[in-house]
């Protein structure tokens, strides 16, 4: 019989281990990436919408994931903070990054 005696030291909140950027773009921020990633116009972005956008500006150069965790790991993590409510979309009002305004 193996008898183990553990002692908790801390108890942390996981998000904390989360880095505040996970993404980044390189050179100039897009104005409307909202708009760029909606790719069929409905004024929502799905997860595979939101996937591609991040794979297409990687590999033009133009954007950058954070070194050391699988990519696919990022974007789930991307995703799931845009989607607020957790519906499996990014509505506009959700969309916490570069997006154009509604004029009044």
């Amino acid at each position: 019989t193996l008898v183990f005696d553990v002692e908790m030291v801390e108890v942390r909140d996981p998000s904390e281990d989360i880095p505040n950027v996970l993404f980044w773009w390189v050179g100039e921020t897009p104005t409307n990436a909202f708009g760029d990633m909606d790719a069929d116009n409905d004024k929502i972005i799905t997860k595979d919408e939101f996937t591609t956008y991040c794979y297409e500006q990687v590999k033009a150069g133009t954007g950058s994931f954070l070194a050391g965790r699988r990519e696919q790991d990022l974007i789930d993590d991307m995703f799931h903070f845009q989607d607020q409510d957790g519906d499996g979309i990014i509505s506009h009002a959700e969309f916490s990054g570069p997006k154009e305004h509604d004029e009044l």
